[in-house]
């Protein structure tokens, strides 16, 4: 933290110190968050382990004290829920922001940041709202975070709390009783007067005990389940890798946050049929796999479909936008798994190409794209179709017009799966000898020749 940011976190920790102070001596003058002395002792405890996550803050530590809880406690809200992969789903920090209640944000910065450093080099996190302590593993069912029912609302509610579930999870459920802070007034105030060295020690074993728990959670078999329920319906609808090679997943402490909103619509708007017939959304059926009394069955083409027109559908459709036209034709090119998802982006997939000749009306080949692209569209959404009607032989009402279904479903996925391949592969050959042949015929600026020469002398 250089001399600038370190003025500018030590105005803030003192003004956050002073309300509570306040409200101590005082108590409550108002109504909202600026007269409520948990949030600022919660939020300014998380603002000391992690301040620089609140640059919006640090640049500007003089804003109004309306401004500055409403920041503080934004920030943490912000980031707990883009991280979930189902609406409400809970969001657990690793190490709890209140541990050693009120000595990070009483305690000068100089003095705080070497007890911050003497942490990290032991665990190799800091408590905060920081990726490493705040991340995607730390979704939690709320059954394996304080043993009680999902939220209001949610597909947990629904799923329901079944008293044998509750007794199963009782000796391992992450707020169970025995657990020590150190938040109590009385030991934190009397760890003011020591040295950061004898802080960092006493903080140790509050961390310690909280990432037992962190792992006696993260090893629980129900959880496993529904992870695995998840991501088996994430991999089966999107690309198997990300940009960075590593597997898709919803839960790993590597999920990048900006996939996270794509996942929770996907769970929302897959339709998964159990082998009782029943339908629900992905979300549904992970948040039911939680409390089955057996091993959940995993999202495979076989049970589960990704409907074009439903209101979940369109906006899953809106966020797989942002991830570009080429990325969808190669997700829709994977044969059979790819299909739902190049059917539903048959529309963006063309738009794209409309404005590309557009950009380009001397360019044959975009023509000829577009003409592919519809082609391999139409054929992804025959594979879909073929996929709905292998869906419905369960409620077949006679075993021949079982028969029917799966051999009109068969016949329309291989179908649908030929076109779809056989337009899509030409398609992006197309597009990668347009690349090769602007990239060695487009003039190069004076910057870019520069910039090439520094390359190549760097790498001698």
């Amino acid at each position: 933290m250089d001399h600038y940011t370190k003025e500018a976190y030590e105005k803030v920790r003192k003004r956050i110190v002073g309300h509570i102070d306040k409200l101590e001596a005082v108590g409550k003058t108002g109504s909202g968050d600026l007269f409520n002395i948990k949030n600022w002792r919660r939020f300014g405890a998380a603002f000391a382990w992690d301040p620089e996550v609140y640059l919006d803050i640090l640049e500007n530590p003089d804003m109004p004290d309306k401004e500055l809880m409403s920041k503080l406690r934004n920030k943490e809200s912000a980031l707990m829920k883009k991280w979930g992969v189902i609406e409400k789903y809970p969001l657990h920090h690793i190490i709890a922001s209140r541990t050693g209640g009120d000595l990070g944000i009483r305690t000068p910065a100089d003095e705080w940041l070497e007890v911050r450093e003497r942490l990290f080099q032991k665990f190799g996190l800091n408590p905060g709202n920081g990726p490493a302590n705040l991340n995607a593993s730390g979704q939690i069912n709320e059954l394996a975070h304080l043993n009680r029912i999902g939220a209001k609302g949610s597909v947990f509610e629904l799923a329901g709390a079944p008293q044998e579930v509750i007794d199963e999870l009782m000796p391992k459920y992450l707020h169970r009783k025995g657990q020590d802070l150190g938040e109590g007034r009385k030991i934190w105030s009397e760890m003011l007067r020591k040295s950061p060295a004898e802080k960092a020690t006493f903080l140790e074993s509050k961390i310690t005990q909280q990432l037992e728990r962190y792992a006696d959670a993260q090893s629980l078999t129900r959880l496993k389940w529904e992870r695995d329920l998840m991501d088996s319906g994430i991999n089966l609808f999107l690309e198997k890798t990300d940009p960075n090679g590593f597997p898709l997943t919803g839960f790993s402490p590597t999920s990048r946050i900006e996939n996270q909103p794509l996942f929770k619509a996907l769970g929302e708007a897959v339709e998964v049929t159990n082998s009782a017939g029943k339908k629900s959304s992905l979300a549904q059926t992970v948040a039911n796999g939680f409390v089955g009394n057996k091993p959940p069955t995993p999202i495979t083409a076989k049970n589960a479909i990704l409907p074009l027109n439903t209101k979940e559908a369109k906006k899953f459709q809106k966020l797989l936008l942002d991830n570009g036209a080429m990325h969808l034709r190669a997700a829709g090119m994977v044969p059979f798994l790819g299909a739902p998802i190049g059917a539903l982006s048959k529309e963006i997939i063309q738009e794209s190409r409309d404005e590309e000749i557009q950009e380009n009306p001397n360019d044959p080949s975009l023509k000829v794209n577009r003409f592919l692209d519809n082609a391999s569209g139409t054929g992804d959404q025959v594979t879909t179709a073929g996929y709905a009607a292998l869906g419905s032989v369960p409620q077949a009402t006679s075993i021949e017009m079982g028969l029917g279904l799966a051999a009109v479903g068969s016949g329309m996925i291989i179908g649908g799966e030929v076109l779809s391949t056989a337009a899509s592969i030409p398609s992006v050959i197309i597009d990668g000898g347009r690349a090769s042949y602007r990239h060695y015929t487009t003039p190069q600026t004076t910057q870019q020749k520069v910039d090439k020469l520094n390359t190549i002398n760097l790498n001698r």
